[in-house]
């Protein structure tokens, strides 16, 4: 069974795109990773779920804005995943 069968559930269609060294960890090929999952989902699952390791650190966006982890995924929403950017 591939990781891709495995999250498609019905519910929620969303797109997903993994930017930079943390698309190691995912282990599907396509790219944008179109999913469907269970409605109540969360960032957080999600980026679980794709074998991206919560603790490792990372951000998320969704519509050129930051998201945490516990934020609930909509219908349509097009999730980037990236690794922590920082600077001084």
């Amino acid at each position: 069974m591939s990781l891709v069968y495995l999250l498609r559930e019905a519910g929620v269609d969303i797109v997903v795109t993994v930017h930079g060294t943390i698309r190691s960890y995912v282990q599907v090929d396509e790219e944008p990773i179109r999913l469907a999952v269970a409605e109540g989902s969360t960032v957080g699952d999600v980026v679980e779920r794709l074998g991206i390791p919560l603790e490792r650190g990372w951000n998320a966006g969704i519509g050129g804005k930051l998201v945490s982890a516990s934020d609930v995924l909509h219908d349509g929403d097009q999730l980037s995943v990236f690794d922590v950017i920082g600077g001084g």
